[in-house]
């Protein structure tokens, strides 16, 4: 079997990594996995690859302590929540607010400041040095590098150089061009640049969606790229979950404001409640995960504080249970029209719930469209009219069968698990080494 160095942060890496690494072997690559010190999520990230069942995985952990977390635990702040999230809720302003604007632009040019060119850039001599003793006393045939953080990216660089390696280099979030991009002009161009030079020797790159292949081509014209969507874990197919009686709508995960809209979708069941179309008494709407204050406003504005609520945070595995027991899925799509291409990770973990999916907002046909309507697995709504239509709908056929139909297609919908993304890195391993 030919082995792999895999240079990551299962911090950063949400469970796109674990998923590859867990089947990898299946077509015939080892993957060594290179990452800082997992601490207390250490039995939650074996657990995720059932790393006791596949003894083709090993984790090397290095040296090293984290920058950004330290900071957070100092400052009294949740580990696993954004900066941003957190002062708005705390200080109970509204991301619209100037006071919010003017802490975030402030820990944003100063946290620039201190971490360029990255949030774990004194990761960086620790990775090396154990990637160089790997390197030295295994037969390794090829490196991937997974960003975020992009400081995987400036190790493989380093490594390639020295070892002449075949290097595969991942951007499940692009980098420069990345939709969240937070920094000022200065901090782009210097960003960009570093990317260019950084990734000119990579014999590979791989990002999630078409529409960001086509962006990286324009910036590395000399590199081949190719896609390799998210997906999900075929594991968590739903299987065995009873529905909830009631016509239940959720939502996992975190709304980012500005990015995402739920309000439209509040509207849209504010007036089918008002117009006598859906009953309050059949209704729940659950949203799973941080508390956040704008949500909680939203509403409360909306008057629907009897049949929305926020739920709290939940594990992994019971926001896969609550998925399952649901009628139907919410999606927030991205609202900004720059930001094509993006998957939210979400969907895939909702096409394994084998639940109908109500995706809303948005500016227009994108990947998600694209996807829905590959899969029969929901409906995208971009205006409230739509997404009145489409609630309208699912609660009609609640109402006669005390279930809403799910109509998704299994065999485009598996195009989409970890083992097909495994074996679409496989046959680019393949090719490369």
């Amino acid at each position: 079997m030919k082995k792999v160095l895999i240079v990551t942060n299962f911090f950063h890496s949400s469970p796109r990594i674990p998923g590859l690494v867990k089947y990898l072997p299946e077509f015939g690559w080892e993957p060594i996995i290179l990452v800082p010190p997992l601490g207390e999520k250490k039995g939650e990230i074996l657990s995720s690859i059932n790393i006791d069942h596949c003894s083709s995985v090993s984790i090397v952990e290095t040296d090293y302590s984290y920058g950004v977390r330290a900071a957070k635990r100092l400052a009294g702040l949740d580990l696993n929540e954004g900066f941003g999230t957190q002062i708005s809720n705390r200080m109970r302003i509204s991301p619209d607010s100037s006071l919010y604007k003017y802490f975030t632009s402030l820990y944003w040019t100063i946290f620039g400041l201190i971490h360029y060119p990255d949030i774990e850039r004194a990761w960086k001599p620790y990775a090396i040095q154990k990637a160089q003793e790997i390197l030295e006393n295994k037969d390794v045939d090829a490196i991937i590098s997974s960003s975020s953080p992009v400081i995987t990216h400036l190790i493989a660089h380093e490594l390639k150089e020295k070892y002449d390696i075949k290097w595969i280099a991942e951007l499940r979030d692009l980098w420069s061009q990345n939709h969240n991009y937070s920094y000022g002009r200065l901090r782009h161009y210097l960003d960009k640049r570093l990317e260019v030079h950084t990734l000119a020797n990579a014999d590979v790159l791989v990002t999630v969606s078409s529409v960001w292949v086509e962006k990286l081509r324009c910036l590395h014209r000399k590199n081949r790229v190719y896609s390799i969507p998210n997906g999900y874990d075929p594991d968590t197919i739903h299987t065995h979950t009873t529905l909830s009686t009631s016509f239940s709508i959720t939502y996992t995960g975190q709304i980012y404001p500005k990015k995402q809209d739920v309000k439209k979708f509040f509207v849209a069941l504010k007036e089918l409640i008002d117009e006598g179309i859906i009953n309050t008494s059949d209704v729940s709407v659950r949203f799973f995960g941080a508390y956040s204050e704008p949500l909680g406003q939203e509403i409360r504005d909306s008057g629907l504080e009897e049949v929305a609520k926020q739920c709290g945070r939940i594990s992994r595995s019971e926001s896969i249970r609550k998925q399952q027991e649901s009628q139907v899925l919410l999606l927030l799509n991205w609202e900004d029209k720059m930001e094509t291409g993006c998957y939210p990770l979400k969907i895939f973990e909702y096409l394994a719930a084998h639940r109908p999916i109500l995706a809303t907002g948005g500016s227009g046909k994108d990947v998600v469209d694209e996807l829905l309507e590959e899969t029969d697995a929901g409906i995208n709504a971009t205006s409230v009219g739509a997404i009145k239509s489409a609630m309208a709908k699912y609660y009609a056929e609640f109402k006669e069968n005390k279930c809403v139909e799910y109509k998704g297609k299994d065999i485009p919908i598996n195009q989409y698990s970890y083992r097909e993304m495994a074996r679409k890195y496989a046959a680019i391993l393949s090719d490369t080494a």
